[in-house]
């Protein structure tokens, strides 16, 4: 073999000019997956992933975004063997060991995960992710004094973040220090007013101190931000509160129009009952915030259908029955009601009839429906959320 400076010169040119090509090669492969991983065509994403680190197993990135892709599609012992790599190739990327720890963390292997948090710190300490991660990851662990301690450091190096005060709340609602969770959860809101989460563990805070109405008050709140999330945290907070109630009225399963004005036409509730005499059922659907009775809500006699008179229900007609004559009467007591364990909601059925001259009127948003039973436990109703009507537009 001919080791002269001219032939060796050659050689390395003729090795790096191939560590060009695989590198480009690799890089290909790599905007490839990209590309496939965008169409959610994950499998075929996952082998350009592999082509691009075996072309060059030097390529941290290739790693990286295999590992995410697998988190992606639930291949937790993948991803965090392609993580492993990616730390492997260069044990001070900070982005490598945060993502191999949040792997970890979703396989629950919660002490490797605190190794890796540790290290990321010790890359940047000036870092604030990391020390909420460690924190977040000692609550899990119901490591509380170093939860606080990690949430502590985030406050004191970005005193505007709410979650830093969000976060020790949660860490003091663990430790029953309501008064002190009740501070750190107004001091997110004062940063963050819209937060969902935060007013929410508020209302625990309230109910860990027995303040039940101030607590009431976090769930109205909740409910008035008319989301999907905040409307998920109002029912699981009501479902945990002292007393059951009707929750709300699901109007878009019922047969029966509670939202129409006073004086309207029978008939508009079914073209059928524009026939003089005639006769129609309805329904109303109501959902509880905690599991109640069977044999309780399904008793018609524990069920009540009436006018509004007053309170919060609104005055009926402002304390006066408008046509009279020609009004059509109500039902007492529904023909039946039936009850689903697994989604609580009690269907109210009821028959209504047109007046013998075919122009019955009614007034529905003044129908009141009220239930006196109890839940599973033997809890009589709140007597703040037994009655709906369609004025009120909520429990009452």
């Amino acid at each position: 073999m001919d080791t002269s400076p001219v032939a060796l010169e050659g050689i390395f040119s003729a090795l790096a000019t191939t560590l060009d090509q695989r590198t480009s090669l690799s890089t290909s492969a790599l905007n490839r997956g990209a590309s496939l991983l965008q169409e959610q065509r994950y499998d075929a994403a996952i082998k350009e992933f592999k082509r691009a680190a075996g072309l060059n197993p030097e390529s941290i990135d290739a790693y990286i975004i295999m590992g995410r892709t697998y988190s992606l599609i639930g291949q937790s012992a993948d991803a965090i063997a392609a993580f492993q790599k990616a730390v492997k190739v260069d044990p001070t990327s900070a982005d490598a060991r945060t993502y191999l720890a949040g792997a970890l963390v979703g396989a629950q292997r919660y002490g490797e995960a605190e190794v890796q948090y540790k290290e990321v710190i010790k890359l940047d300490g000036s870092a604030v992710a990391p020390h909420s991660s460690l924190g977040s990851l000692y609550l899990l662990m119901e490591r509380y004094a170093e939860a606080e301690t990690q949430f502590q450091k985030v406050g004191s190096m970005s005193p505007l973040d709410p979650s830093s005060y969000y976060n020790l709340g949660l860490v003091y609602n663990k430790q029953a220090r309501y008064s002190d969770a009740v501070s750190k959860f107004e001091r997110a809101l004062d940063l963050q007013p819209g937060s969902t989460d935060a007013n929410a563990e508020l209302a625990y805070s309230y109910l860990g101190l027995g303040l039940e109405e101030q607590a009431t008050e976090q769930v109205t709140t909740l409910w008035n931000m008319d989301t999907n999330e905040s409307w998920v945290r109002a029912a699981e907070i009501e479902a945990v509160m002292f007393t059951p109630r009707i929750q709300y009225a699901d109007t878009a399963k019922s047969t029966f129009n509670p939202f129409l004005i006073s004086g309207a036409f029978v008939s508009l509730q079914d073209p059928a009952l524009s026939t003089p005499g005639a006769s129609g059922m309805f329904s109303m659907v109501f959902r509880f915030n905690q599991a109640m009775d069977l044999a309780s809500v399904q008793s018609a006699m524990n069920w009540s259908i009436s006018q509004a008179t007053g309170g919060m229900g609104g005055v009926y007609n402002n304390g006066v029955t408008l046509n009279y004559d020609r009004e059509v009467g109500i039902m007492p007591i529904p023909l039946a009601v039936r009850y689903d364990p697994d989604s609580r909601e009690a269907t109210v059925y009821f028959r209504i009839t047109q007046n013998a001259a075919g122009d019955g009127l009614i007034d529905p948003q003044h129908w009141v429906f009220k239930f006196s039973g109890t839940d599973v436990s033997g809890n009589p109703m709140d007597p703040r959320g037994d009655e709906y009507d369609g004025f009120a537009r909520k429990p009452f």
